[in-house]
């Protein structure tokens, strides 16, 4: 049956799922702010002359290291306010909102990519969770329109995040960047393998990374590629849950992971929602 599944719909699905991870994170644990507020080089200037503290003081005080703390949990509320709002997005206030909140999850991009050592990428790997925010704050309501002018730009933004993410992925599943110790972890606690394995089997989803993002942006098999992102994107975010799932500690282990599962999410939504619409089964309305 054709004409079954909205893309706007699927955008704010996408976009609030991964605002309440984030809030998640923010209000519950950390997030990596005191990258840049504790980096020397960077901040020593601007502390010693905005607050007049010498820099070991700042760097020591517990103090400050509460307000960072309390900085970090008001941006949390401040991505559920985003959460909320991305299904109210019908004037120029909600916009600018869930505009802010695009800029917050950029710059949370960029301090991840500043704490791997400036990895492009790293940074680029966040695309997909970034882009239905800025999709939803760039057209708002107009993404509930079948106007081309809306529809091909979307399936571009869409398109070019979906395959920054999976090839970046691909370029640290093969050691182009080291391989996290986390992955390899997860692919043993979920295969029940040793690393050697689990290395080897993330260095073949890394080659199938580079593979299907060739026969997409060669337009060669768009449709199976796109099957096979969704498939590599679902397992790959599911396994934060099921990986690092221990039952004697259940309550602890939900409410550690369930955050990375939410705002991964979009790593398998998106590329269905671009499978539904080369399979003509979407519309923007």
């Amino acid at each position: 049956m054709k004409n079954r599944i909205s893309v706007a719909f699927f955008l704010q699905i996408s976009a609030s799922l991964v605002f309440i991870g984030r809030a998640w994170q923010h209000i519950l644990w950390e997030a990596p702010y005191r990258t840049l507020l504790w980096n020397e080089q960077i901040m020593k200037k601007y502390v010693e002359f905005f607050t007049k503290m010498s820099w070991t003081d700042f760097s020591t005080s517990t103090l400050i290291d509460d307000k960072i703390q309390l900085m970090t949990k008001g941006i949390g509320v401040y991505f559920l306010l985003c959460a909320v709002t991305i299904f109210v997005n019908k004037n120029i206030f909600s916009r600018i909102i869930i505009s802010v909140g695009t800029l917050l999850l950029c710059f949370l991009a960029w301090l991840n990519y500043k704490e791997n050592f400036f990895q492009l990428g790293q940074l680029l790997e966040y695309s997909l969770q970034i882009v239905a925010p800025f999709l939803l704050a760039l057209y708002g309501n107009k993404l509930s329109s079948n106007n081309l002018t809306i529809q091909k730009p979307v399936i571009y933004w869409l398109t070019t995040a979906m395959i920054f993410t999976f090839f970046c992925h691909g370029l640290f599943a093969t050691n182009f960047y080291p391989c996290p110790g986390e992955w390899k972890q997860m692919a043993m606690n979920f295969l029940r393998i040793d690393e050697a394995r689990a290395s080897n089997i993330l260095y073949c989803f890394g080659v199938a990374d580079f593979i299907f993002c060739g026969l997409f942006f060669l337009n060669i098999s768009k449709k199976t590629a796109l099957l096979y992102f969704v498939f590599w994107g679902f397992v790959s975010t599911f396994a934060r849950l099921y990986a690092n799932f221990h039952f004697a500690f259940w309550q602890d282990s939900l409410l550690q992971w369930t955050p990375e599962f939410l705002y991964r999410t979009p790593h398998f939504l998106l590329p269905l929602v671009l499978y539904a619409i080369y399979s003509n089964r979407t519309k923007f309305n």
